[in-house]
């Protein structure tokens, strides 16, 4: 943007048609932003609540809530860390929960060398996030626990539409026990 102002500046500036374009440009540039704020506030687009791609921005606290009050009836003696099978979604979890669990995505675990090993986490419970949850996924991350059960699921909810691709199943996984020796 200071490169395109800058050359415009220089070569253009004095030309009456090229002025008017750019104020007009600018004008639609803030105009189209602003709308788009609004929108992801109080949506004012005329769009399906499940076209509207503003909708992966609402909605995690409502999660981070239902996890913490899955926490707070499941308590656990080892403490919790978080599992999920979309990296935004550990993201998110971990934030909106407001605790300072750890989150992984188990099965892209190179993005995690700043944990230096899982070792850490063995013998913890682990609160699972799954969307598009099936029975085979059930089995992938059975052999990681002592005991793997699901225990809630949790809704995804945009302008009262419930959002199928962004809901997701919640599992408890009892006493994980590492990634060594699992396939």
């Amino acid at each position: 943007l200071l490169l395109a102002w800058t050359v415009f500046r220089r070569f253009y500036d004095n030309r009456r048609g090229h002025r008017r374009f750019m104020k007009a440009a600018i004008a639609l540039g803030v105009l189209m932003n602003l709308v788009l704020h609004i929108h992801l506030i109080n949506p004012i687009i005329p769009i399906a609540p499940a076209d509207d791609n503003t909708r992966q921005f609402h909605g995690w606290r409502d999660l981070g809530r239902h996890l913490n009050a899955i926490v707070d009836n499941h308590p656990s003696d080892s403490g919790y860390f978080l599992i999920a099978n979309r990296m935004t979604t550990v993201a998110e979890i971990v934030f909106y929960t407001g605790n300072r669990y750890i989150g992984i995505h188990l099965f892209d675990l190179e993005k995690y060398t700043f944990l230096k090993g899982l070792d850490k986490l063995k013998g913890k419970d682990a609160l699972i996030v799954l969307h598009h949850f099936s029975h085979g996924q059930l089995k992938k991350y059975a052999p990681f626990f002592e005991e793997l059960s699901v225990i809630g699921s949790h809704d995804y909810r945009f302008r009262n539409t419930v959002i199928d691709e962004l809901s997701a199943t919640i599992l408890l996984g009892t006493h994980f026990k590492g990634i060594d020796g699992v396939p």
